[in-house]
């Protein structure tokens, strides 16, 4: 880096360095425990996981109904037809 933008940056802030905290007068300070809170995590759509399980488990049954609906037609198709059922391979 460069040295003189490092000697800039060091004195940047001396004339506010040494001042005390301010402490406002109009707003109490907050707890540790409020302070800390503003930064724990933050799940803005709570709940939302659960409804897309939901919603994915539903689809996967629905999936699963329409192979059987699809067996179920086909086996009806091939005793309407006559012709005999095929054995799935061992």
């Amino acid at each position: 880096m460069n040295n003189n933008h490092n000697n800039i940056d060091k004195h940047k802030y001396d004339d506010i360095i040494d001042l005390p905290h301010h402490v406002s007068r109009k707003h109490p300070q907050m707890s540790a425990i409020n302070r800390a809170a503003q930064f724990s995590p933050f799940a803005a759509l709570t709940g939302h996981g659960a409804a897309i399980e939901e919603t994915a488990r539903l689809a996967e049954s629905v999936v699963e109904s329409g192979e059987e609906l699809k067996t179920q037609l086909e086996e009806r198709l091939r005793q309407i037809k006559g012709t005999p059922a095929q054995q799935p391979p061992p």
